[in-house]
């Protein structure tokens, strides 16, 4: 870390101890910031940016993304959730949300699992696909929608989430 930051601060024009500082309050809120005019850096405003910028390179040939997902709380304190492009054996991370960790799964609330399954009526040709939103921390079915596998019936499973689950953020591929 130590080489990276002299190497940067000459680039940057600035001393090495200044931008230690800056990188420690890089993700601090602007009224936590030392200073005069600190400002606070949205990076959800990147996450489509970095995902395009990942997609733009991916291989024609494989046609399927593979996400991980990850939650590393930190010293107790913080809990990272991270979404990463898998990319031969690496994750690129393409969003993240850092939420205080006071108690154990306290982040679980920041994310819904979407899922769909496939079912019939008598026969194959009566099918059905039912789509579901559930809530990690309680396993409860916040949201479900009925009918084909389509674009529509997607936007129609989105519609019925309700609207304080909406508000965090969302990845689709």
């Amino acid at each position: 870390m130590t080489f990276l930051c002299a190497t940067l601060a000459l680039q940057v024009d600035c001393s090495e101890a200044s931008l230690v500082q800056r990188l420690r309050e890089w993700c601090y809120g602007a009224h936590d910031k030392q200073g005069q005019k600190r400002r606070e850096l949205d990076v959800s405003t990147c996450f489509a940016l970095v995902l395009q910028w990942i997609l733009a390179w991916w291989p024609a040939d494989q046609p399927r993304l593979a996400l991980a997902l990850d939650a590393t709380t930190l010293a107790k304190r913080f809990t990272v959730l991270c979404i990463s492009v898998v990319y031969r054996g690496c994750g690129i991370a393409v969003a993240w949300k850092v939420v205080a960790a006071p108690q154990k799964w306290s982040w679980q609330p920041y994310w819904l699992e979407l899922d769909e399954l496939w079912s019939f009526v008598l026969k194959k040709a009566n099918d059905s696909w039912i789509w579901m939103a559930l809530c990690r921390k309680t396993r409860q079915v916040v949201a479900y929608a009925v009918g084909d596998r389509s674009k529509r019936m997607c936007q129609r499973l989105w519609e019925a989430i309700p609207q304080r689950y909406r508000q965090g953020y969302c990845f689709t591929c």
